[in-house]
């Protein structure tokens, strides 16, 4: 299982963060962009304001509905799984404040006030409901597709970044497959409680011993050990997801208690990834 993580690295001065040279994820991120913004054709419209729709929460809470009228068991899936998702969007968007594409040209800029794109909502819905029908009804190979098509127009329309619509896509399907893990086989959380602690723990001392490193290639190494020490402990399906949520809680940790209070830790701060 490979998690990619976003580059929040920001300075807080006077509460806003200034632009910072890009790293690989944010270069990646930038052509992407343009590379969407020169094919605009009407075509392209047409197709993207229809997959568009499929991450909207008022049809993930009508699909929701549909799915408890057929049973039980699935609308459970779906609504707690979406629940999940939501609150973990809301609440990264929050720590973040990445600044949307459309706002500025640059994917390293973070503004308090005006930052809503890291993760994608649009893709986070479009994969949890994709994720809640392939566990149900085992319609993956089409639901998969469309919402990879939602997350490709929220990138068309100017509204994210490619790596905010990874980790939303990523926050979908991990929500509502832990959902069914637990309801389905009767996998309790405490069972990755081990994971999630190595994960998270490893990946905090080197997010921070990282921050106080100049050399690109060192603090590339930091991360990518710690996420290797992670890795190792992957067992089986749950140990992944608790790998995946150690890393996300070690990153809102650190960034959360440098954006509360102010910090400056280092040349470029903890960073929210390595940089390449």
């Amino acid at each position: 299982m490979r998690i990619i993580l976003v580059s929040a690295s920001l300075m807080i001065a006077s509460g806003a963060a200034e632009d910072l040279p890009l790293n690989t994820i944010e270069k990646l991120d930038a052509k992407t962009r343009a590379y969407a913004q020169s094919h605009q054709t009407e075509a392209n419209e047409r197709l993207f304001k229809i997959a568009r729709v499929f991450g909207d929460w008022k049809l993930y809470v009508g699909a929701t509905a549909a799915m408890y009228a057929d049973d039980i068991g699935k609308g459970d899936i779906a609504l707690k799984g979406g629940l999940i998702a939501g609150v973990a969007k809301e609440s990264i968007n929050v720590i973040v404040d990445r600044v949307r594409p459309r706002k500025s040209e640059s994917p390293a800029t973070y503004h308090p006030s005006k930052g809503r794109s890291f993760p994608s909502g649009h893709s986070a819905s479009a994969f949890a409901l994709a994720t809640a029908i392939d566990e149900n009804y085992g319609f993956g190979y089409v639901t998969y597709p469309v919402a990879t098509l939602t997350a490709m127009s929220r990138i068309y329309h100017d509204g994210h970044w490619l790596s905010d619509t990874l980790m939303g896509a990523g926050i979908g399907i991990a929500s509502v497959k832990a959902v069914a893990l637990h309801d389905e086989d009767h996998v309790e959380p405490s069972e990755a409680s081990e994971p999630f602690a190595i994960a998270m723990g490893a990946y905090t001392l080197a997010d921070v011993a990282a921050s106080q490193v100049q050399k690109g290639p060192l603090r590339t190494a930091l991360r990518l050990g710690a996420i290797g020490v992670a890795a190792s402990r992957i067992e089986d399906e749950q140990d992944a997801y608790g790998v995946f949520a150690g890393i996300a809680a070690s990153v809102l940790l650190t960034r959360s208690f440098k954006k509360l209070k102010g910090l400056q830790i280092g040349p470029s701060s903890v960073s929210f990834a390595w940089n390449w």
